[in-house]
């Protein structure tokens, strides 16, 4: 189990990169393999709300991230990350709007924006931030204005939403808390040049 760990971990890496572009790839790396998980574990809370069309979607996000490995090994790594990035956006947009407010989806956004000043070269990416930045304020003011309703479930009850909201302000803090570890246990000073 650990060696597969450490082959995904290590996806991408060259020799030739400087320890400090290793240590960004592998934390990108890793940030993939929880981003999955949470994709999986909240596939079986809808699962087990008995929305089937939603659990497959949203298991079907893990299909994404492995075409952001695949990237990632063929040495597209701000590709990767920006590919990756923006399909996690795409699924907090989409569930916030199905479930609503309530079920405090939105919370995803807080770990997403903290975590692209770490991802990317706060420095020498300032644009591709701010085009980052930008999207994901632009998909959170989309479903301000359609109040949530795009996507809006019919089978969501309030129940159904508070049990959410629990698992949802779960998930993005121990996303975020997991970060950070990796941040402080590396202590990385990023670079975006291998």
């Amino acid at each position: 189990m650990l060696s597969i760990w450490n082959k995904i971990s290590n996806l991408g890496i060259q020799n030739s990169y400087s320890v400090d572009f290793q240590k960004r790839i592998t934390l990108i790396n890793r940030i993939n393999v929880l981003a999955c998980l949470v994709y999986f574990i909240i596939g079986l809370i809808y699962y087990a709300f008995n929305d089937k069309t939603t659990a497959f979607f949203i298991e079907g996000l893990i299909l994404l991230n492995v075409l952001a490995f695949y990237f990632q090994n063929k040495h597209y790594h701000s590709f990767s990350l920006s590919f990756f990035l923006i399909s996690s956006y795409m699924s907090i947009f989409y569930f916030d709007s199905y479930a609503g407010l309530k079920s405090g989806a939105f919370l995803y956004y807080v770990p997403v924006i903290i975590s692209l000043f770490f991802l990317f070269n706060s420095k020498k990416d300032k644009t591709i931030i701010t085009i980052h930045i930008l999207l994901l304020i632009g998909l959170f003011l989309i479903n301000q204005l359609t109040q949530r309703t795009l996507f809006q479930s019919e089978i969501m009850t309030d129940v159904m939403r508070s049990r959410l909201f629990t698992a949802n302000i779960a998930l993005s803090v121990i996303s975020l808390l997991y970060f950070i570890f990796l941040f402080v246990k590396n202590k990385m000073q990023f670079s975006t040049n291998p």
